[in-house]
């Protein structure tokens, strides 16, 4: 028990990150990555001989995946275990797995906008930052299941939002507009929205907007046809 910190406390300046080359497993205690006064702190999965399993709900500052494994290249979350991100996650090689077990994987701050670098597939994703933005700032950002809009912007620039389920409730998060949407730049060129629509009938609203305008689409299948 106790807590375990990857940096200085209070009143420090230097941050200590961490690279894991295995399995991480939180089974008691606190782990705290952002206990200095800097508060950035990144934990780096980059395992070369298989699959990582992440166990122990979990709150991380930055994020990187980087499993080189051929061909397990993959970082997953284990059964029960959610995880917060309170800064920016970075894809640079492998794969995350948040969808085999299930899992919930939130973007958090109430001090900072946060980033999504590289293609990313989760499973259940919120979106609660009280500060600023949550932006993809390249790649694609596919959710398997529900894209939770807690608080703040999913901001998307030109890059692609991918959304496979296929209920209408595959958005939520109350009372979407100006400071609960996902923006697009406006552009011709920006991939948007894709999402999967079932052959029956369908009602679905897609909370979009451009810069500060909330713009919604509505999409209504009154008919499915064969």
């Amino acid at each position: 028990s106790g807590t375990f910190r990857t940096a200085y406390p209070a009143g420090g300046n230097t941050n200590r990150n961490m690279q894991v080359a295995g399995n991480f497993t939180r089974t008691a205690g606190t782990f705290n990555t952002a206990a200095g006064a800097a508060g950035i702190t990144t934990m780096t999965f980059n395992g070369t001989a298989g699959k990582q399993t992440i166990t122990g709900t979990l709150t991380f500052n930055n994020v990187t995946i980087n499993n080189t494994s051929s061909p397990n290249d993959t970082v997953m979350l284990g059964a029960g275990t959610d995880l917060t991100v309170a800064g920016d996650w970075t894809m640079t090689a492998g794969k995350f797995d948040a969808v085999t077990n299930k899992r919930l994987v939130t973007f958090a701050s109430a001090t900072v906008a946060q980033s999504i670098t590289g293609s990313t597939l989760l499973n259940n994703l919120t979106i609660n930052n009280t500060f600023g933005d949550v932006t993809l700032a390249s790649g694609t950002l596919t959710v398997d299941s529900v894209l939770t809009l807690t608080n703040g912007i999913l901001s998307l620039g030109n890059n692609s939002l991918v959304l496979n389920d296929t209920n209408f409730t595959a958005i939520q998060g109350g009372t979407f507009g100006t400071t609960r949407m996902i923006r697009t730049s406006g552009s011709s060129s920006a991939a948007g929205v894709t999402k999967t629509i079932p052959n029956t009938v369908t009602d679905f609203t897609y909370p979009v907007g451009t810069g500060s305008i909330y713009t919604p689409v509505r999409l209504i299948i009154s008919n499915a046809g064969t």
